[in-house]
Parts: C-alpha cells; sequence; structure tokens
C-alpha cells in the first residue's frame, strides 16, 4: 500500500500556535494581536456608530455614515484640503472632490453630509456632537437653511429642500441627526 506525505514536508503533527511579534497591519504579539491597518494604511482610533462604514480620510481609515446615492464621498478629497470661507461646524455637501456649504435653496449644494470640521482637517462631521457653534437653542431641531446655515424653521417654498441636520444640545453644540432630504413641490 502506497503511502502518502504532505507537500513541503515529511509528515508528522501540526505546529503550535504562532508566537512573537506580528507584522505588517497587525500589532503586538502573538497569540493576541491587534489589527492596526488594511493594507499597510492606518486605521483611526474613534469608535463606530452604528450603520457606520470605514472611510479613507487621506491620512487614517475612519468610521463615518455612508456616502448618499449620488454622493461621491463622505470625506473630501485626500490630502491636507482646506475650504477658504467654509467656517468650522458649517453644513456641507459634496461638490466633487470638494465640499461646499449646503444651501437648501440650491440643489447641487445638497444634500448635507455633515459638519466641516475646521481648517486644521478636512473631515466631515457626520455624527455625535458638532462644537463651536453660536446661538443655538437647547432642544431646537436644525435644518439646513436657504442661503445656508442653520435654521429652526423648515424651507417651504417650492424647489426647496428640507433636511433635519441636527438638534441643539447647548447654546454653542448641536447633535447631528443627519436626515433624508425632500424636495418641496
Amino acid at each position: 500500500m502506497a503511502q502518502f506525505i504532505p507537500l513541503g514536508g515529511t509528515g508528522g503533527g501540526g505546529g503550535g500556535s504562532p508566537t512573537g511579534p506580528a507584522g505588517g497591519d497587525l500589532s503586538g504579539t502573538y497569540p493576541s494581536p491587534q489589527v492596526d491597518g488594511l493594507r499597510g494604511r492606518a486605521l483611526g482610533t474613534a469608535a463606530p456608530n452604528v450603520g457606520d462604514v470605514l472611510l479613507w480620510n487621506g491620512s487614517a481609515w475612519v468610521p463615518g455614515i455612508p456616502p448618499s446615492a449620488g454622493v461621491a464621498g463622505a470625506v473630501p478629497a485626500p490630502g491636507p484640503t482646506t475650504y477658504p470661507g467654509i467656517p468650522a461646524g458649517t453644513p456641507v455637501a459634496q461638490a466633487g472632490d470638494g465640499l461646499v456649504a449646503a444651501d437648501a435653496g440650491d440643489p447641487l449644494k445638497m444634500p448635507c453630509i455633515g459638519f466641516y470640521a475646521g481648517s486644521t482637517t478636512n473631515l466631515v462631521k457626520s455624527s455625535g456632537s458638532v462644537d463651536g457653534l453660536t446661538g443655538l437653542t437647547v432642544d431646537a431641531l436644525y435644518y439646513v437653511a436657504v442661503g445656508g446655515g442653520l435654521t429652526t424653521s423648515e424651507p417651504s417654498d417650492p424647489g426647496e429642500i428640507v433636511q433635519l441636520v441636527g438638534k441643539g444640545a447647548t447654546t454653542t453644540s448641536l447633535y447631528a441627526l443627519l436626515g433624508t432630504p425632500v424636495t418641496n413641490s
């Protein structure tokens, strides 16, 4: 009777668990390494919210809302891009590979995908607390305004877009609640 020998070996038992330092997209040591990257690119440290997906922000994979149909992405083009004239906390829409201030009166500047995090980063904050605003009313619902900015009144003229974007948490902080935009008829 013939004896079969596994390729690359002479037979015998298997090995034990791996030991030693991890490499590649893993850090730490075996038997319990941690994933710290994907394809050689870093993973961000922020914890995801329910429904988030991983998005590349130019320097790390970070959690964020999935892009809406027709929206190129919820994070602007990679790199240290800044958007002059768009202050931190501004509701923004995707325009090609960049951002524009969201405007409920202009379908090309909607839907709002989140709030610009400021000139030191190109991230868009789409969930959680958006800080650094002024004059908010606690517990009031906020919508993208016609002409840009925030309003507590839903846009109501034909062709204007109604999108709930948050609720006043304090007079300077909004809790992001990005709703589905609807065009008035």
